[in-house]
């Protein structure tokens, strides 16, 4: 019996799938350490005195080898199972995929999700408005305010339903129609991820399952009524994960079809201009296309290229010469942090760079605010010089770099603080995860715009469901990040590494953030890991069932 296991257990492995789940497993190996050497309270803003790293220890060695073999076995184990031509989630019959029945099929996942995502949005009517909201809301009645810290394009869209609140002098009313509307898009946008499983063969019980998964919580239709810019943003990028892989399938075929080139094309630019890392992503996206696809899509090269550039012009000296400009210490978070808690811990640093540092900002007020966690409580802090920061951009860099080598560990220690949530495989934490609230009624702040909650289902029926939903479990972003890696692995170890280029909205979203995350956990920012889960999950096997349908023809 043990050697058939054996025998079994060496036919379904090879060398490549070997040292793929290796070179995973070490990596997730060495962040379950790194994570256990973190003391994290379970407060974002807690000092750095509270929130610590811990000294690395011999014994640390020992509890990676420990984590590499586990992982490594289960992670063996896992692959054993996906080879198994039995294990799958493709259906064996043969589905109708016209274009009327797929279209039928969208909308009735469509009409399904508003209706059991309604009762949410009545109980807590209008929506969600929080600390960002208002920015929008103020820049989106009042173009003369505008500026790229909250994206131009979405105070803009924000500012369509606050006008017609205005016309009405309710703009309750606006917070509402700004509500159901980003609730339809996204509800259209869950439905037609359904059909799109569908068309791929999928299971119907795993396409229910997948539907469930957005129903039977609130996580969704949470980010469905908050007057954030990021459940749109990666609406879109899960829009664009799904064409990426239609055309990854179709060889690049799908890219001289004139309406996928405008699908493309308009996917690009709402990603460019809803969140301020997106115009990275789109470059990247479409110089990978570019380099895949090179010399057989001239017609899409020739327009994506002429629209990036577009963008660039927009987003460059458009809105400079309009007085549009995005906060440069946004973009500085981490180097900021890496300074501050090096000035904390009494690092290394030289007379001349204490001076510099001084104008930005105080020697005492770096030790007394700096939190390892986040980084408003330096940045947002009124003795903070950002006017300076802004007019010696190239002096910050110089300090930072020069400050880099004598206080490498401790620059490594703020980092990975700074990032915990985004990598750690289990860590989460409610904050930034799904806001449910309306900052005037829960800031002593004043209401300008009067603005309030009103439960319409208690108001008009009597009683209230507000007690009735299911929270959603506050599952971390690094946990996701680790599912999406191991799914990257297996595409890799079955030869199949063009369809980890799927993944590259998610990708890229996830090293943009790492790169000038200004806090350590907020789910919303990778948001796009939650929405794309089922079809992360459903893609190996899809790909698995093309390679099967080849070899059978």
């Amino acid at each position: 019996m043990n050697r058939n296991i054996v025998g079994i257990i060496k036919s379904k492995l090879n060398k490549k799938k070997t040292i793929i789940m290796a070179i995973y497993s070490c990596l997730m190996a060495i962040a379950i350490v790194l994570e256990r050497k973190i003391i994290f309270t379970g407060e974002v803003g807690a000092s750095y005195e509270q929130n610590i790293f811990l000294p690395f220890e011999i014994k640390d060695v020992l509890k990676f080898l420990i984590a590499f073999i586990l992982i490594y076995i289960i992670s063996l184990g896992i692959v054993i199972i996906f080879d198994n031509k039995k294990f799958s989630i493709i259906s064996t019959r043969k589905k109708e995929h016209n274009r009327k029945s797929n279209f039928k099929f969208w909308m009735i996942f469509t009409v399904i999700t508003i209706i059991c995502w309604m009762p949410f949005f009545l109980t807590y009517a209008p929506g969600s408005v929080l600390g960002d909201s208002t920015a929008s809301i103020d820049q989106g009645l009042d173009f003369s305010q505008l500026n790229n810290h909250h994206p131009v394009l979405y105070s803009v869209f924000v500012g369509i339903f606050m006008r017609i609140g205005r016309a009405f002098n309710n703009y309750n009313l606006g917070v509402a129609l700004y509500s159901f509307t980003q609730l339809t898009i996204m509800a259209g946008i869950v439905g037609y991820s359904m059909m799109w499983l569908k068309k791929k063969n999928v299971s119907l019980i795993y396409i229910i399952l997948s539907w469930l998964y957005f129903v039977t919580t609130t996580l969704f239709v949470k980010y469905a009524i908050i007057m954030w810019k990021d459940p749109l943003f990666c609406s879109f990028l899960f829009l664009m994960t799904l064409m990426l892989f239609d055309i990854i399938k179709s060889n690049g075929e799908m890219l001289k079809n004139k309406l996928n080139i405008i699908k493309f094309i308009i996917l690009s630019i709402l990603i460019a201009f809803f969140r301020n890392n997106g115009f990275l992503i789109v470059v990247c996206i479409y110089l990978t296309l570019l380099i895949m696809y090179r010399r057989k899509t001239l017609k899409f090269d020739i327009i994506a290229l002429t629209t990036i550039i577009l963008i660039a012009i927009v987003q460059g000296p458009v809105y400079k010469k309009l007085n549009i400009n995005s906060p440069f210490e946004e973009a500085v978070a981490i180097p900021l942090q890496q300074i501050a808690r090096t000035v904390a811990y009494d690092g290394e640093i030289s007379d001349e760079q204490k001076e510099f540092l001084n104008k930005l900002y105080p020697e005492e007020d770096f030790k007394t605010t700096y939190t390892p966690m986040i980084v408003d409580t330096v940045k947002w802090n009124k003795n903070f010089s950002k006017t300076f920061l802004y007019d010696n951009k190239v002096g910050f860099f110089k300090t930072w770099a020069q400050m880099l080598i004598p206080n490498f560990g401790t620059y490594v220690e703020a980092y990975l603080m700074e990032t915990l949530g985004f990598w750690s495989t289990h860590i989460q934490n409610w904050y930034g995860f799904a806001d449910t609230y309306i900052i005037w009624e829960k800031a002593d702040i004043e209401n300008q715009y009067d603005i309030h909650r009103v439960d319409l289902i208690q108001k008009y029926l009597g009683f209230s469901m507000e007690n009735k939903f299911i929270e959603p479990i506050p599952i971390g972003s690094g946990t996701l990040f680790w599912i999406m890696l191991f799914i990257i692995a297996i595409l890799i170890a079955n030869r199949k590494s063009k369809y980890i280029f799927t993944f590259l909205p998610g990708i890229l979203t996830w090293i943009t953030i790492m790169i000038s995350t200004p806090v350590a956990f907020s789910l919303r920012y990778v948001f796009i890991f939650a929405y794309t889960l089922p079809i992360m999950l459903a893609i190996p096997f899809i790909v698995k069932a093309q390679e099967e349908d080849i070899i059978r023809k």
